[in-house]
């Protein structure tokens, strides 16, 4: 026969079964409140990941469990090391990359007008190759061999197509996020941690504006490099010590249809790319020669070379 239990009862007169029911119920309860507890303190409070200050200050808590226990283990104290080497370096090299490209948006008219690709372009959306010149080179083949050179040149990047020119802001614009903050659980708890984070974070944040610097100057090299390289082509041109690139056109008239069709498709190849021309005797000498529009641009070696983070203020 089945017994009826009262709702009423109090909880030690219940079955023995129903208690443990809810015992359970109690400690998933429990275990739910533990576990949002948990996942809210995973991360800190939010802070600018690219301010010195706030990165060098971060901690768990001021708790007094936490201020008491200064022992430190060898792998908690690297992990504090790693942390905040990393964080420290992304978040400078992300505050350099800031303030660089704000002073390049202040030169933006200066760079605009001696940067000017779009002066030195072929027909048909052709960028010309990038030339390379060396001065009195010496090549030693073997310690009874060498060759000496008054010039050489070289093709660095040949012709190719593009949609539109090249700019300095492709070349010389930087784009590093902010960094993600730290878990909680890497950030320092008492002062012999706190100690450990401050001064991996100042390591940290050294190497990182020494590398963005680094970066800025290697972006100013290529520019430099690809600039003057394709004005170098102009003038070899000129002296017909290297070819032109040759453009082959076909004219497809109209394709396609049904739901996509072109009119006067065209297909265009680069079939001759530059080569230079080794013959001499059919080199022309342009020193008394109209200088063309593109190279009449050209600014002299001083004046087209960009800011560097120094001297744009960048500290």
């Amino acid at each position: 026969m089945r017994q009826i239990i009262p709702k009423h009862l109090p909880e030690r007169q219940r079955p023995l079964k129903q208690q443990r029911s809810y015992a359970r119920s109690l400690m998933a309860i429990a275990l739910s409140a533990l576990y949002l507890t948990a996942c809210s303190s995973t991360s800190p409070q939010p802070i600018d990941t690219t301010n010195f200050i706030q990165l060098e200050n971060l901690t768990q808590d001021n708790s007094p469990e936490n201020a008491k226990n200064t022992q430190l283990n060898q792998i908690r104290g690297q992990e504090l090391k790693d942390s905040g080497m990393a964080v420290g370096a992304q978040g400078s090299l992300s505050k350099r990359s800031q303030e660089v490209d704000a002073m390049l948006t202040k030169q933006t008219r200066y760079l605009d007008q001696i940067f000017n690709f779009n002066a030195l372009m072929l027909p048909n959306n052709v960028l010309p190759p990038v030339m390379l010149e060396g001065d009195d080179t010496l090549n030693l083949a073997n310690s009874t061999t060498i060759r000496i050179s008054d010039k050489i040149y070289t093709i660095a990047q040949q012709a190719k197509f593009v949609t539109v020119p090249p700019t300095w802001h492709d070349y010389l614009w930087m784009s590093f996020p902010k960094p993600d903050s730290p878990d909680l659980s890497l950030l320092p708890k008492n002062k012999t941690e706190e100690e450990i984070w401050k001064k991996s974070v100042a390591l940290g944040w050294k190497q990182g504006s020494s590398q963005a610097d680094m970066i800025f100057q290697d972006n100013v090299a290529r520019l430099k490099r690809d600039y003057n390289g394709i004005i170098l082509y102009h003038q070899l041109v000129l002296q017909n010590m290297i070819s032109v690139p040759f453009v082959a056109s076909t004219d497809l008239g109209i394709t396609g249809g049904g739901n996509a069709m072109s009119v006067n498709d065209t297909v265009e190849r680069l079939t001759n790319l530059p080569t230079l021309n080794p013959n001499s005797e059919y080199w022309k000498a342009v020193v008394n020669q109209k200088v063309p529009p593109a190279s009449q641009m050209i600014a002299p070696q001083s004046a087209i070379v960009p800011p560097s983070p120094s001297d744009m203020g960048v500290k």
